[in-house]
């Protein structure tokens, strides 16, 4: 049986000093940052956008619930928003994704929430590959967690 839970990862050069960039695989994203060699610090007008690293789905294994939950968990001052996506392809391009209906959270700013924020969502399809795309302008998006 293959490994059913696992945190997403994006490959970036994304960096929180002002040294050289070095790519890397992280599962924390952050704002502000340097980000090919430029300062990202003017919330919340710069926004970067990145897609996860793919991981198989239900339909890879031709596990037919199709059942697959994620959570998002983020700090309080995350403005930003988390999508799920996937694709039928078996070797996917970049045009071959697309996004999960209802797995669109948004985040904006909330200076009353005084802790991390964790959302869970389920969704159903037999997607061969499934990632997660992420719009970051401020704060931290400290881990999507994925099982099915």
């Amino acid at each position: 049986m293959p490994a059913q839970s696992t945190t997403l990862s994006f490959y970036t050069d994304i960096y929180t000093t002002g040294t050289t960039a070095v790519l890397t695989t992280t599962s924390v994203l952050s704002m502000p940052a340097y980000y090919h060699n430029q300062s990202t610090f003017n919330p919340p007008y710069n926004v970067l956008t990145f897609p996860s690293n793919k991981e198989k789905g239900c339909g890879y294994y031709g596990i037919s619930s199709g059942l697959h939950t994620v959570t998002y968990k983020t700090t309080q001052d995350y403005v930003g928003t988390v999508t799920m996506q996937a694709t039928l392809a078996s070797n996917p391009v970049a045009t071959d994704w697309f996004n999960v209906k209802d797995t669109a959270k948004t985040y904006l700013y909330n200076q009353n929430l005084q802790t991390t924020s964790t959302v869970a969502l389920t969704f159903v399809g037999n997607f061969t590959w499934v990632r997660a795309n992420v719009n970051l302008s401020q704060g931290a998006l400290l881990a999507i967690n994925y099982n099915f």
